[in-house]
């Protein structure tokens, strides 16, 4: 009998319930084996809610920043991470979530100026290469 993959779905419950028992270490050591030989947003989604409840955001910056750089639905990712207080506080974070925004073929305009205003709160120095990206794409789409 072969062995189903596990549903991705499986990821969040084994990270909340065991967040909700108290065993979060736990949750991580478990989740960190299953991302060795598994491919799932989700799964790299709860290790950095994980790591962001364990106040571990140098991890929770590395998983969230993966999302984005890697995932498909990248913005979708970004999305999720620009509503979290800990990571749009985080200068690391919306430094290295610039520059990789810049090198994305598609574009998500309402995203790009959040996360823009983010930088430029920080005073990040390479903004202006995601200016240049917003006004590209208002070019593209009026011209």
């Amino acid at each position: 009998m072969a062995i189903k993959p596990t549903p991705e779905i499986a990821y969040d419950g084994i990270g909340l319930s065991m967040k909700t028992l108290g065993k979060t270490k736990e949750a991580i050591k478990i989740l960190e084996e299953k991302k060795q030989t598994t491919k799932s947003d989700r799964l790299i989604a709860c290790l950095g809610h994980l790591y962001l409840y364990e106040q571990d955001q140098s991890k929770a910056r590395k998983q969230f920043l993966s999302l984005i750089d890697t995932s498909p639905i990248w913005s979708a990712w970004l999305s999720r991470a620009l509503k979290m207080k800990k990571l749009t506080q985080d200068r690391k974070f919306i430094s290295k979530a610039t520059k990789i925004i810049t090198t994305k073929k598609e574009y998500f305009p309402a995203l790009e100026k959040t996360l823009l205003q983010h930088a430029k709160t920080f005073k990040i120095p390479h903004t202006q290469s995601l200016v240049i990206r917003l006004q590209k794409y208002k070019q593209n789409t009026n011209g």
